[in-house]
């Protein structure tokens, strides 16, 4: 989502590097900048509801892992 919004408002990176050295070749680094912000904060809402508070249980009784032989 970032990404696609950076490229449609005009932030265009003119070097083929990624990073935070990319950021110094880009046209319009403050869009560039807030859309970053934005596709983050889409995805760390999306996963705050995809995973809202799930807790993986332990069974009361667990068995023992099976034991393997190597042979030759």
């Amino acid at each position: 989502m970032g990404a696609a919004m950076a490229v449609g408002l005009g932030a265009v990176n003119k070097a083929p590097i990624s990073g935070f050295y990319g950021w110094l070749a880009v046209e319009s680094w403050f869009v560039y900048v807030i859309a970053i912000a934005t596709g983050s904060a889409i995805i760390a809402v999306g996963s705050l509801l995809v995973f809202n508070g799930e807790q993986t249980t332990t069974p009361a009784k667990s068995e023992p892992a099976p034991k393997f032989t190597v042979s030759r």
